[in-house]
C-alpha cells in the first residue's frame, strides 16, 4: 500500500527540526476572516486548500506574554469529522526559527494581540470527489520573537471556526 502524505507549509520550505516551545497550556486565539485563496488537488480524493487569517490571540495567564507582530507557524491544522473528534488535516514542522524571529510584543494578562497575516494550509479526503461546502478547523500555531538574544515561542491553539469552501476543481 502506498501511503502519499502531503508535507505544506505556508511558506513552501522544507523544515527539519521543531524547537521546544513553553511548557504552558496553549494560548488561545480567535480566527479572523478566514479567506481560502488557493486549491490544489493532492491525491487521487485530496485536496489542499491555503487560507488567510488573522488570529487574535487572547493572554489568558496571570503573567505577560511575549509573541511577534508578524510571523508565525502552522504545524498542524484539524477538521472536526461529523463524529465530533478532530481529524489531523496538516501535520509538518516549524523552519529554522532563527531566520524568522523578530522583536518581541509584550503582551499583559488579559490582554489581546492580533496577528494580522497567518497563513496556512489544510488537506481535505473527498469521499466519492465531492467536498463540503463548510468545514470546521482549528489550528495550532507556534510564535516565535526575540528577546535580547534568546528566541521566546508559545503555542496557540486557534477556537474552531467554520469556513466556506469554494467549488472544487474539476478532476
Amino acid at each position: 500500500m502506498t501511503r502519499t502524505i502531503t508535507v505544506l507549509t505556508a511558506m513552501a520550505l522544507a523544515l527539519q527540526s521543531q524547537p521546544a516551545v513553553t511548557g504552558h497550556e496553549p494560548l488561545r486565539a480567535t480566527v479572523r476572516s478566514p479567506k481560502i485563496w488557493q486549491i490544489v488537488p493532492s491525491g487521487d480524493d485530496r485536496m489542499t486548500y491555503f487560507v488567510n487569517f488573522e488570529a487574535a490571540v487572547k493572554n489568558d495567564r496571570s503573567t505577560e506574554i511575549r509573541v511577534p507582530s508578524q510571523w508565525v507557524c502552522v504545524p498542524r491544522a484539524e477538521l472536526r469529522v461529523a463524529s465530533g473528534e478532530w481529524k489531523t488535516a496538516l501535520d509538518a514542522f516549524c523552519v529554522d526559527v532563527g531566520s524568522h524571529s523578530e522583536q518581541c510584543s509584550v503582551v499583559p494578562p488579559g490582554a489581546s494581540h492580533t496577528l494580522p497575516k497567518v497563513a496556512a494550509s489544510f488537506y481535505l479526503e473527498e469521499p466519492g470527489g465531492r467536498a463540503p461546502s463548510t468545514v470546521t478547523v482549528r489550528f495550532h500555531l507556534i510564535t516565535y520573537c526575540k528577546e535580547g538574544t534568546a528566541t521566546v515561542s508559545e503555542r496557540v491553539l486557534t477556537e474552531p471556526v467554520g469556513i466556506n469552501l469554494p467549488a472544487t476543481p474539476e478532476k
